[in-house]
């Protein structure tokens, strides 16, 4: 156990220590993730795979050319007959066509939109979670500094017998209590550091400096310009467009045709049709038909999942808002108050180091559950705003 606080403790002297840091604001944190996240280049290329669709597909097949050959007894071999083919696409198939892919197009457009706003709340709330780790850090450490303080009042006291060692001991027990917080506060960081460092592709050490300036809490959404909404709209668009192209299918489908015979010296062209007798299209038809139901229903599906979790999130910020407001004028600023009233009484000699020392500890617990508070309302507020698709970019500083 032992072996382990001290690898803690040298790891995370180390991390601090670093002559590499670098402070980061959470809008150069967010931007540097979405610079060099993955999961938005893999996107980027989709979106060029579905450019490169609607730029170059074309709904006529490539024609068919035969040429037969006469082997006649005694003679080389000659061709005698040449027949060119060309299907014709059924009735408005271009434009079904470049409708389904531009659909395509959008829908993978939306898809990077949703990757990008998903990325840039992961990043914010990792973020947060370090820089509230950092603070919580730094009150112990000013903690500890103060009771090292009593510590050494204490033992000049013993020293001089004005007080037993029992005395020192309690604080020395308080002392060890908060180095052991320290470490595991240290190792929590540490770990929230490691997730950061592997977010920006760096080994340098990341200091966060200045959280987002984000907005209160609205009253509304527009579910109309969120990513995962458009990207079904465009999904059901997509699927229009598949399913008037099988519709135009169950209908005689023409094929040019020209043709040269030499042996009968005969030359000429015409249409051929296929008869749609025993497969008119009519699966293909009803699949695409039901596939349109179900992408319309998950359409509805999600915009109430949006909705829902948009009111949840956002009562459940109201009321972490509501108590970190609460503790910060009814705890916090009392546990300060009295703080410093029996430092100045301890000072005059009016009341004990035991005393001082709980006033010390009620304060200094006030201010780390009040950072856990405050953690906890910008982590859930962060979560109301991404459920409501709000561009950490665009609506934030």
């Amino acid at each position: 156990m032992k072996k382990t606080l001290f690898l803690v403790v040298l790891i995370s002297t180390t991390l601090f220590a670093s002559p590499h840091a670098k402070d980061y604001s959470a809008k150069a944190f967010i931007e540097e993730a979405l610079r060099l996240s993955f999961t938005l280049k893999h996107s980027q290329l989709n979106v060029q795979q579905h450019q490169a669709e609607l730029s170059y597909k074309s709904v006529w097949e490539n024609p068919n050319l035969e040429i037969g050959f006469d082997d006649r007894l005694g003679d080389s071999m000659e061709f005698s007959e040449v027949e060119f083919s060309q299907k014709i696409p059924t009735f408005n198939a271009s434009a079904n066509k470049k409708g389904e892919n531009q659909a395509h197009l959008e829908h993978s457009l939306e898809v990077q939109n949703q990757s990008r706003l998903n990325l840039k709340y992961q990043a914010a709330m990792l973020y947060y979670k370090l820089y509230y780790a950092q603070s919580a850090l730094e009150i112990v450490a000013n903690q500890i500094k103060e009771i090292q303080k009593l510590l050494d009042v204490a033992n000049a006291r013993e020293a001089s017998g004005d007080i037993s060692g029992v005395l020192g001991s309690r604080i020395k027990i308080t002392y060890a209590q908060f180095l052991s917080k320290k470490q595991q506060l240290q190792e929590l960081y540490a770990k929230l550091h490691k997730r950061a460092q592997y977010l920006l592709q760096t080994q340098e050490d990341i200091k966060p400096a200045l959280l987002l300036k984000l907005p209160a809490v609205f009253e509304s959404i527009d579910l109309e310009s969120d990513a995962k909404i458009l990207a079904l709209r465009a999904e059901v668009k997509a699927q229009r467009y598949v399913l008037a192209d099988e519709k135009s299918k169950r209908y005689p489908l023409p094929e040019l045709f020209v043709r040269l015979n030499k042996a009968e010296d005969f030359s000429g062209g015409g249409l051929r049709f296929s008869l749609p007798l025993w497969d008119q299209n009519r699966a293909k038809v009803e699949r695409n038909k039901i596939n349109i139901q179900q992408s319309t229903l998950s359409l509805r599906q999600m915009q109430l999942e949006i909705e829902n979790s948009w009111l949840q999130q956002k009562e459940l910020y109201i009321s972490a808002n509501d108590q970190a407001e609460y503790y910060q004028k009814s705890v916090l600023k009392s546990a300060k108050k009295f703080y410093k009233t029996q430092m100045l009484l301890f000072k005059s000699g009016e009341n004990s180091l035991l005393e001082l020392l709980d006033a010390q500890e009620i304060y200094f617990d006030s201010q780390s559950s009040y950072n856990k508070l405050k953690e906890r309302r910008d982590i859930y507020l962060l979560l109301t705003m991404k459920a409501a698709s709000i561009n950490l970019s665009k609506d934030t500083k």
